[in-house]
């Protein structure tokens, strides 16, 4: 069974808070399906807007998340 956007989402949101331990936030996910049934619980899963039927699959976040330091980052490599 083929994975679909969402879970492709999912995967990257719990990347991004792992990374930056939560200084990142995102403000919007844009999908290009419709939305389904069941999005409440996507939505909760995300922690954000979720848009669907879109023209675009996308993630937005602040540009001023971009200049953090990333608090998980090995010092001994940066």
């Amino acid at each position: 069974m083929a994975l679909g956007i969402e879970h492709n989402f999912v995967l990257v949101h719990r990347l991004i808070k792992a990374l930056t331990l939560g200084a990142w936030m995102l403000r919007f996910i844009y999908m290009t399906t419709p939305e389904p049934k069941k999005s409440g619980y996507l939505k909760q899963l995300l922690d954000c807007p979720v848009l669907f039927d879109g023209e675009y699959d996308g993630i937005e976040f602040h540009a001023s998340d971009l200049t953090k330091a990333l608090p998980s980052a090995d010092r001994q490599l940066s």
